[in-house]
């Protein structure tokens, strides 16, 4: 998709795809799990991306992509491994990358078939941290604390799989490892937040962690803010100034209402759980 952006003089969207990928995909998702079981196969995916993501990134940023892949030269020739495709003198000298597969003994329905599998099953287990996380954000708690989850999947294939991932869980969304439970169609515990997933539930046990009585009064509170400015809103929309109003003043107002409307929702559903 780069090189097809850059062969049409889009480089912004181009650098924007680059960036994604750098930041969301690998340093805040695959470095993270890396770590957890860093082996000779995971070290050499680890330096092949970072090598082609310095080569992706050098036309937008040389010096520090220059300065950063001399350093991963570095690094590489003082460990056991060994990469070809790091023996140029300097990056700017190094080939462009060039797309391919790497899945060049599967035929290409195989290799459909692989991606969805995998893509599929690392949505699902990014949702459920990512969950863990907004909740753990949401409450304001802080780093150090550990929280218990209840993960509840509605087939027995994805609970295996939640279970094969424990430690990715217990490690990225700061779950206490002895408060981890995964199962089949649990139930939900009392005094906690419910967050469905899909046809999955995650359930958050907060006795302990927040004042759920003050939590309460402080949603309540929002809750009822919410609703007065929807009723503003509203108002506002079937008024004259609904009609005269400039076009994108009123779809200003309308996406502001939505917003609201969206947010309101979520409130209810977490009081509700508590």
């Amino acid at each position: 998709n780069v090189r097809e952006l850059m062969d049409e003089y889009q480089y912004g969207e181009a650098g924007r795809l680059i960036y994604e990928f750098a930041w969301n995909d690998f340093c805040d998702w695959y470095v993270e799990l890396a770590k957890l079981n860093f082996n000779r196969e995971t070290a050499q995916i680890a330096v092949q991306t970072l090598d082609t993501i310095l080569r992706l990134l050098h036309p937008f940023m040389p010096f520090i992509t220059e300065e950063l892949w001399q350093k991963l030269k570095e690094v590489v020739a003082g460990s056991k491994f060994k990469f070809e495709s790091l023996d140029y003198p300097a990056l700017i000298l190094a080939a462009f990358p060039q797309a391919r597969s790497f899945r060049d003994k599967m035929s290409e329905e195989e290799s459909q078939s692989a991606d969805i599998v995998v893509k599929t099953q690392m949505g699902i287990l990014q949702a459920v941290i990512t969950q863990i996380r907004m909740v753990r954000a949401d409450y304001k708690l802080t780093p150090d604390k550990r929280v218990a989850a209840i993960i509840s999947a509605s087939i027995e294939l994805d609970a295996r799989l939640f279970e094969s991932q424990r430690e990715a869980i217990v490690s990225l969304a700061r779950v206490d490892s002895k408060q981890l439970v995964i199962g089949q169609n649990l139930p939900a515990p009392d005094k906690c937040v419910a967050v469905p997933m899909g046809s999955h539930m995650l359930y958050l046990p907060m006795v302990g962690l927040v004042d759920l009585a003050a939590e309460k009064k402080r949603l309540s509170d929002e809750l009822a803010a919410l609703e007065q400015a929807i009723t503003k809103s509203e108002t506002l929309l079937n008024s004259d100034f609904g009609k005269r109003a400039p076009p994108q003043v009123i779809e200003k107002e309308k996406a502001k209402l939505a917003d609201a409307q969206q947010k309101i929702g979520q409130l209810k559903e977490r009081l509700a759980s508590m």
